[in-house]
């Protein structure tokens, strides 16, 4: 395991995974001699202890950030009695984070579906083939303990959590750095040199290119790739759009180190350069291709009434003429919960964060439409601050909220209220925040901008990949003329009766189990056995006996 990972970003709060990395043997009880106190790995683990105190003085704030990017919603899943999460909480916030602030979806990470068996954090793709001990050490915190730790060990804390993401993160860019050598070479560039701003554009514009098609070019042999121009022209993609993106970040770049540059000659750009900006391009890749699925959620919301568009909106001149072209099936559109089995219309929400609109940006990972829903739950955790609450304080919270589709404030109708407060009688007199029924009250408040809560019969209809292979095996894709003739119950009296059925409080109480898929009462009463602290506590008492690891961790 290289340490290529760790070498520009990390903390010293991050060292506990990174010592499990280097020095944890899967499959070793804690405290065994699983783990290796040998004089040489006790140097290795100084050096960087040493690197990673120098970074934290030296103004790196990646983890803060994380940290700051997660804290809201850290604060509103359930705790254990030590303050602290378990590991479905922690899996919930990695996707949530990645999902919200990167537009990326990890294999491994992807929604939970309302399933009570979802893949876990060790499963992730990335990990298990880039950082395979520490997968070994998150799979440990998974599995069931009869021993429970010192009190205020249980469990992840939120520098846990922004641990792990900001892992996962450094790894995701580190990938892209194969993409980015091979880019030097499409251009008969070498790395190693100084090259002039107008050959850094080449590189960095080819670079995207082989990002959005980095499952049809062969990168391991750079020779065939072709530069940018020629990638563009086999493929038949746009170049403007690629290279608007790629000189905001070129010149973003460059102001923020103006005071760097000699303004009287002529710049020269380093590897480290590039690969700096290549950072910047993939972290913020998601967002800005996010563009292009919300200029998409708004023309079809012309065609949408509560949400709900007809089927026949995908094949319309307009969107035609607007350059979509639509090939989901309704057996797609059935199973991932986008298509409304009263009316057979089309769920707006559901469509919009669905797996085919995803792109494939690496084997470990996709780029996917960001859901409108998420800024919206964030709010109401930013103001809750908690799993639960009454009902009386979530309405005088969402009636002030506004939405892309959704004006706030606003006075929320008769049922909406019926609802909530049903949903509360249901728990106590609490609305839990984590639950199928409030997301779908959600749904129902606002129509366009969240998805309905559907339950998948299976987790892998949510995975790009399932549906890629899917598609491209088999001719499930149905033309427009097949799609409209299947559609019998699309019309306006169909949706009309949709609309009452959905307002009555009936319905929605009705309308599919309500599942807790983060229990704040069960957590308050869970032990929390299930976590790596009591193997880190472990690991560091193995160390003891190395005085420069004792004074480094500066304990």
């Amino acid at each position: 395991m290289s340490f290529c990972f760790a070498s520009s970003f990390f903390l010293p709060a991050l060292l506990s995974l990174l010592l499990l990395v280097v020095f944890y043997t899967p499959g070793a009880a804690a405290g065994s001699a699983g783990f290796m106190a040998s004089p040489k790995a006790a140097a290795e683990a100084q050096s960087l202890l040493q690197m990673l105190r120098a970074m934290e003085y030296g103004g790196v704030d990646l983890l803060e950030r994380i940290e700051a990017d997660l804290a809201t919603a850290f604060q509103s899943v359930p705790k254990n009695t030590y303050g602290r999460i378990d590991i479905l909480s922690t899996r919930y916030l990695l996707q949530l984070y990645f999902a919200k602030e990167r537009g990326w979806q990890l294999k491994g990470l992807e929604p939970h579906g309302f399933l009570e068996e979802v893949s876990e954090i060790h499963e992730v793709a990335l990990l298990q083939e880039q950082a395979p001990a520490l997968a070994a050490v998150l799979s440990e915190a998974t599995a069931p303990t009869t021993a429970v730790s010192s009190p205020g060990r249980n469990g992840f804390t939120l520098r846990d959590v922004a641990a792990i993401a900001a892992t996962l993160e450094r790894l995701v860019r580190d990938e892209s750095l194969d993409l980015l050598e091979a880019s030097y070479h499409a251009n008969k560039l070498s790395p190693s040199d100084a090259i002039s701003a107008e050959d850094m554009h080449e590189v960095l514009c080819t670079f995207l290119m082989l990002f959005e098609l980095w499952d049809q070019v062969d990168v391991d042999h750079p020779a065939r790739t072709g530069k940018f121009e020629e990638l563009t022209r086999v493929h038949g993609m746009g170049l403007e759009h690629i290279v608007d993106f790629e000189q905001e970040a070129f010149y973003n770049d460059a102001f923020a180190r103006r005071s760097r540059k000699n303004p009287f000659v002529a710049a020269q750009y380093t590897r480290e350069d590039a690969v700096r900006i290549v950072e910047s391009l993939v972290g913020s890749y998601g967002r800005w291709q996010n563009q292009e699925c919300a200029y998409m959620s708004d023309q079809l919301h012309l065609f949408s009434k509560q949400g709900h568009f007809p089927l026949q909106s995908f094949s319309s001149a307009q969107m035609q003429e607007l350059g979509f072209e639509f090939t989901e099936s309704l057996q797609y559109l059935e199973d991932v919960g986008a298509l409304d089995p009263a009316t057979k219309d089309v769920r707006l929400a559901n469509y919009i964060t669905g797996p085919s609109n995803c792109i494939p940006a690496s084997k470990y990972f996709s780029i996917c439409c960001m859901s409108e829903c998420d800024a919206i739950t964030h709010e109401i955790m930013a103001k809750i601050q908690g799993p639960e609450a009454s009902a009386r304080e979530i309405l005088g919270v969402v009636s002030n909220i506004s939405s892309r589709y959704v004006e706030g404030p606003r006075q929320l109708s008769r049922s909406l209220v019926r609802q909530l407060e049903a949903l509360s009688e249901r728990h106590e007199g609490s609305v839990q925040l984590h639950s199928r029924l409030f997301a779908q009250w959600l749904h129902n408040a606002f129509p366009s901008d969240c998805p309905y809560p559907h339950i998948v019969e299976d987790q892998k209809v949510l995975k790009t990949d399932y549906w890629k292979d899917a598609l491209s095996s088999t001719s499930t894709a149905e033309s427009p003329e097949v799609r409209l003739e299947r559609i019998a119950n699309s019309t306006r009296e169909a949706r009309q009766v949709y609309a009452a059925h959905n307002e009555s409080l009936e319905s929605f109480l009705s309308d599919g189990q309500d599942i807790l898929y983060l229990d704040s009462r069960a957590a308050s009463r869970r032990s929390a056995s299930k976590s790596p602290n009591n193997i880190l506590d472990n690991l560091f008492q193995n160390f003891k006996n190395f005085p420069m690891i004792e004074e480094g961790l500066g304990r």
